[in-house]
């Protein structure tokens, strides 16, 4: 059996494309959580296009996952306060008794973006329901037409 070399990421181009998304999701840009998604959509899609070749989607998946942290960590900074994300995530059907910890919690977006009930409550569902453009789905998609 013979090994042919894939098509990848480069870390640099990885890098590149963190830094850009930074400044897209940037919180003190003073912009909709629509459209954050809007431009961060139309980045996405351009850029797919250009690296649509690549061979390891699993690189894809990852970004998706810190993409959707990215975006959760700014919707709980925006909330302000642990006591308002309780408030949201129970209007979002989160049962009461697994938000109870939040009102006291001292932790910070980043980490609270991580946390399970949040990531339940916004998850990639609810950022797919935004318009967020999916890349390893939109990556299946091309790679099933070559």
């Amino acid at each position: 059996m013979v090994l042919r070399p894939r098509l990848r990421l480069a870390t640099t181009a990885v890098r590149r494309l963190k830094d850009r998304l930074r400044e897209i999701l940037c919180r003190t840009r003073g912009r909709s959580l629509r459209r954050i998604v809007a431009e961060l959509t139309q980045y996405l899609r351009s850029w797919l296009g250009y690296y649509r070749l690549i061979q390891t989607p699993s690189v894809l998946t990852k970004l998706q996952s810190w993409i959707h942290r990215k975006l959760r960590c700014t919707l709980i900074k925006r909330l302000g306060r642990a006591s308002w994300l309780y408030w949201e995530l129970k209007r979002l059907g989160l049962p009461v008794r697994d938000l109870g910890w939040l009102v006291t919690t001292s932790r910070g977006p980043w980490r609270l973006s991580r946390n399970p009930q949040v990531h339940s409550g916004f998850s990639a569902r609810f950022f797919a329901a935004l318009g967020l453009f999916q890349l390893p789905r939109a990556w299946r998609t091309f790679a099933s037409t070559r």
